[in-house]
């Protein structure tokens, strides 16, 4: 991010706790990969569908992963929500500061 120093430190501080920091090992890579894809997918359901329609077993579905994994990541509806409201404030942020 080329923004100043204040920029990085406000980014930083509102980086969702569930992101941490970036992945080191291996696994810990592939499991960040495969949570961006299921909230990807659990945006792309709540446009298409809005809150009634989205399941934790349609977003599973549309991010190719297993029902086990999804609940791994994501033990309810809710969480899988809440995570989904994380991800995207902090992108916008991210675009906000950016401009």
């Amino acid at each position: 991010m080329p923004g100043s120093t204040m920029q990085k430190r406000m980014l930083a501080a509102m980086r969702p706790t569930t992101l941490g920091d970036e992945p080191v090992r291996w696994q810990q890579r592939k499991s960040a990969q495969t949570r961006l894809k299921m909230l990807e997918a659990a945006v792309d359901c709540l446009v298409s569908g809005g809150y009634a329609g989205l399941t934790t077993a349609q977003v599973a579905e549309r991010a190719a992963v297993s029902r086990g994994a999804m609940h791994h990541h994501f033990a309810t509806r809710i969480d899988l929500v809440a995570a989904v409201v994380d991800h995207i404030f902090y992108q916008r942020i991210r675009l906000f500061l950016d401009d």
